[in-house]
């Protein structure tokens, strides 16, 4: 799959585990504040795919075909190019792949690449979903979920097809196929999920922050003065200022060991211990023209640090 085909204002197969909170990449309000600002017809600036994410689109049907090769897979389809839409809920998905399976079963330890994670014995039969990832990760038997688990269970359920494949391209060279069958409960909390994402984008409900970068999301505008915080606050306040008190005396510490390190090292390139080689290197950078500033329109935007002041100070 290149790009993104389903829309940003509602939820997607690949957005699931950012729906449900477990995503490494983004929090619930990062992606539901994207979805609100689609909602009102400003989808987000086009962004340029890392060397990284071309290399796994590249890759994609490749491994999707040598996937289906080595499960025995009839027919093997990897150029979908439109999305999937759920026929009772306001979910779509764009598929990697599809594959369709003539009773074939497989047993957990069957093949070194092959893990069936949610049971001991499947059997594939009739259409199912094939899903790719490529990572740099060190590979695992356990899957996790939202490594294109998730978003597969939810494919099925927008195609109606009771398996998937999901392969996975670990470091390069380590090839694992996760096989799963449709579960019919699953329907219940994806449903939740998606209905649940669904209200709070048009009623702009957000999710209670995780982060304080969440919070600015959640809170954007000033709209008192001021208020009385309640009981306990001190406490979370002192936690700020201690730790930042630690974090300033942790990099002079930093800063005192890098100047006696480049003392040593002197004006070589580098130095060696028996351990260690540190490097300090030049760095060249080529002549560039003046650059001239665009004026930019007057905004108002929240602070992203707060200013603490202890009172009669």
């Amino acid at each position: 799959m290149v790009g993104k085909k389903t829309s940003y204002a509602k939820a997607s197969c690949s957005t699931l585990p950012v729906i449900k909170g477990i995503s490494k990449y983004m929090t619930q309000n990062e992606w539901l504040d994207i979805a609100i600002k689609a909602h009102k017809g400003i989808d987000p600036e086009p962004y340029e795919q890392t060397v990284i994410q071309r290399m796994g689109d590249v890759l994609e049907p490749v491994l999707l075909e040598e996937a289906a090769r080595m499960l025995g897979l009839d027919f093997v389809k990897t150029d979908h190019d439109e999305p999937v839409e759920h026929p009772e809920i306001p979910l779509a998905g764009s598929l990697d792949g599809t594959g369709i399976a003539k009773q074939l079963t497989f047993k957990n330890g069957q093949y070194p690449w092959l893990i069936i994670p949610e049971q001991e014995t499947i059997t594939l039969d009739g259409p199912g979903v094939l899903e790719c990832k490529c990572t740099r990760d060190i590979p695992t038997n356990d899957l996790e979920e939202w490594r294109g688990v998730l978003q597969s269970k939810g494919l099925m359920e927008c195609t109606g097809y009771n398996w998937c494949a999901v392969v996975v391209l670990w470091q390069s060279t380590d090839f694992r196929i996760y096989l799963y069958k449709r579960d019919p409960e699953f329907k219940y909390e994806l449903y939740d999920l998606v209905f649940d994402f669904d209200n709070r984008v048009k009623q702009e409900l957000y999710y209670p922050p995780v982060t304080s970068a969440d919070a600015n999301i959640v809170y954007k505008k000033v709209q008192k003065d001021d208020i009385i915080l309640p009981g306990g606050t001190d406490a979370i306040i002192e936690t700020i200022i201690e730790n930042k008190r630690i974090i300033k005396d942790l990099e002079k510490t930093i800063d005192y060991a890098e100047t006696r390190l480049k003392a040593l090292i002197g004006d070589a390139s580098e130095g060696k211990t028996n351990q260690y080689t540190v490097k300090w290197p030049m760095i060249n950078y080529k002549a560039q023209p003046e650059k001239i500033i665009p004026p930019k329109e007057q905004r108002s935007v929240r602070a992203k640090t707060l200013r603490i002041k202890t009172h009669g100070i």
